[in-house]
């Protein structure tokens, strides 16, 4: 059986977090913080490794995206929750290859499931949502498609 020292132990968890989570660097930081390690010590690993945050953005954007169909906006709003900065969400939604009509399209489905709407009322709703007008019209166009 092999002893970790618990510096290497913080090291394996980190990096075991990393893999399994697009974690943002203060997400990850908290996390690990709550896991019983000192701030200092957490803030000394993670910035020991070369990590690209904006990487870790897109791959969540990309989870945003696919899970919840949001829109952009609503994307980076997301990741900055997530304690992404506001340049690393940015990024993320710029690259995560979302396909922002068709994710307005599963949105207007799911609301047009749940209650009626008009053609001008499913717009005004998707905008709220984020959407652009021109991904609310996309949207409400292709939606009997589906």
């Amino acid at each position: 059986m092999r002893i970790f020292t618990k510096k290497q132990n913080l090291n394996n968890i980190f990096l075991r977090l990393l893999k399994t989570y697009p974690y943002s660097k203060e997400a990850i930081i908290n996390e690990l913080v709550d896991d019983g390690f000192s701030r200092d010590e957490v803030e000394k690993v993670v910035d020991s490794y070369n990590i690209d945050w904006n990487e870790q953005a897109v791959r969540a954007a990309e989870l945003y995206s696919k899970v919840f169909k949001t829109s952009y906006s609503e994307v980076i709003d997301q990741l900055k929750f997530a304690g992404f900065t506001t340049d690393e969400a940015t990024y993320g939604a710029d690259n995560c290859k979302a396909d922002w009509n068709e994710n307005a399209t599963r949105t207007a489905i799911k609301y047009a499931k749940l209650h009626p709407f008009t053609r001008e009322s499913m717009v005004k709703r998707l905008e709220h949502d984020g959407f652009t007008h021109d991904q609310a019209l996309y949207a409400v166009d292709h939606i009997e498609e589906r």
